[in-house]
Order: structure tokens, then sequence, then C-alpha cells
């Protein structure tokens, strides 16, 4: 994960990294509508220009219980070089460390 300055950005890398998130159940009643709405707000539907800045993809997640499971998940399509890494897979805890 990587700070991006106003939000974070996720990359997909060989090895096991942490990013701290949540994951939601959505009915497929549902799903249609949600996934277009937020493929809109990431900047990544069909009628989006290329190159998108993220591009949605299943990852594995694993929970608390150590339970993994797909799930997707929007990943950065740019180049980080020169980014701030957010070692701790933790943005919320990144941003407040940050402004103390």
């Amino acid at each position: 994960m990587f700070d991006l300055g106003d939000y974070p950005g996720m990359i997909s890398r060989e090895g096991a990294a942490v990013v701290h998130g949540e994951i939601y159940e959505v009915g497929r009643d549902r799903w249609r509508d949600l996934i277009t709405t937020l493929d809109r707000y990431e900047g990544c539907a069909p009628e989006d220009p290329e190159p998108h800045e993220y591009s949605r993809r299943l990852v594995e997640a694993r929970l608390q219980s150590g339970e993994k499971l797909k799930v997707w998940a929007y990943l950065l399509n740019e180049p980080v070089a020169g980014l701030p890494e957010i070692k701790s897979g933790d943005y919320l805890d990144w941003v407040a460390s940050r402004r103390a």
C-alpha cells in the first residue's frame, strides 16, 4: 500500500503483504448496481478514459479468524517509485501518525 497524497493505492506483489480493510457481502440483486457505482467512483468503468488509475481484481483476503476468501479489490495501475510505502498496511493509522 502506498500514500498517494489524499488517498491510498494498493498494488499486487509476490509475497504476503498485509492491507487492513473491510469486506462487505453484497446480495446478487444489488451487485450489478453497486459494482457499476464503485467502478465509476474509482475511475475504471468502461466509459472512463484509459489508462485507468485503478483496476478491479480478485484478490485473496484473510479474515481475523484465519479463513481465506476471494474478494474484489481496486489495485493501483500506476508506478509507485518514489511514493511513501505504508508498510503496516493500515492507511488510517498512517494518516493519524502523520498528523501527530
